[in-house]
């Protein structure tokens, strides 16, 4: 019977996409003073050796740490080669989270069993604490569950904010006992997600700032973040981030969602493919 690892994961992670090499170690080591607990990496970042020398850094505790197998991965060999050099970059002899990165290419490689099984087998010999995956649809996640030997997908981390609520995923993961956890939740600072109408006049009636008002509307709902905190105020913020938004907020913020078209900030094309169960839709579109 699979086991459904109970992982007791914070519920803010600082994001490291985007950072540069230069800045990485100094901003992970001041988040971690600031009182972020966990952090999010992957080798497609390119900076896994100097957000390591941060998490040395920062803290005298090791935080959560969540590495990804990429998508280049497609078999068991080479994710557990991915997974070796990750942990190895980082300074670490194992991960708390070991998640895949992006369910297409195992899909359409028909190997998303077997590299899961390889996942399986190093949370046993104690390389990671759990295993889950990241930008799964309810789709990839149907396909995913009945392969499950001893592990379930602990968390499936994905794009989520008032533009793209996904509440299928939120129903589903809630259902099965999969936690939530949203990247993008800033939209990647544009305009479109912080200078929205509706948000920012939100904000200003309840005297929040938009960023603060929008990591606590994910986290009412009881869905986790992963976020880059870029200033030592927003880190101490995220460090500290435990209040729920009232329900006026949170109608006000959750109809955005249900009167508009769901706006993608990480939208790509390898996801669009019909008929295939981790598909966004039929036509990418820009």
């Amino acid at each position: 019977d699979e086991e459904k690892e109970k992982v007791t994961m914070p519920s803010i992670a600082l994001g490291t996409m985007n950072m540069g090499k230069r800045v990485a170690g100094n901003l992970v080591a001041s988040a971690l003073r600031a009182g972020v607990r966990a952090v999010d990496t992957a080798p497609t970042y390119m900076n896994e050796n100097e957000v390591g020398e941060g998490m040395k850094k920062g803290s005298s505790t090791e935080p959560f740490v969540i590495v990804k197998v990429p998508k280049r991965a497609t078999t068991a060999d080479e994710a557990r080669c991915e997974i070796l050099s990750s942990l190895d970059r980082l300074g670490l002899s194992k991960a708390n989270l070991i998640i895949l990165h992006w369910p297409c290419d195992f899909i359409d490689s028909k190997t998303l069993g077997s590299v899961w099984h390889e996942l399986e087998a190093m949370v046993s010999e104690g390389l990671a604490t759990a295993v889950g995956v990241s930008n799964f649809s309810v789709g990839a996640l149907r396909a995913l569950l009945p392969l499950c030997r001893t592990s379930y997908p602990a968390v499936n981390q994905v794009e989520r904010h008032p533009l793209l609520p996904q509440w299928d995923l939120v129903d589903y993961c809630h259902t099965h006992g999969i936690i939530l956890q949203a990247h993008t939740a800033l939209g990647q600072g544009k305009d479109e997600l912080l200078k929205h109408p509706t948000i920012v006049s939100t904000a200003q009636e309840y005297r929040l700032s938009v960023p603060d008002m929008l990591l606590r509307w994910n986290l009412s709902h009881g869905v986790a973040v992963v976020t880059k905190c870029s200033s030592y105020e927003r880190q101490k913020a995220a460090g500290e981030q435990k209040h729920r938004l009232p329900a006026s907020v949170m109608e006000k913020l959750d109809s955005i969602g249900y009167d508009s078209k769901p706006y993608r900030f990480v939208n790509v094309p390898f996801m669009y493919r019909p008929g295939a169960p981790y598909s966004w839709g039929n036509t990418f579109q820009k």
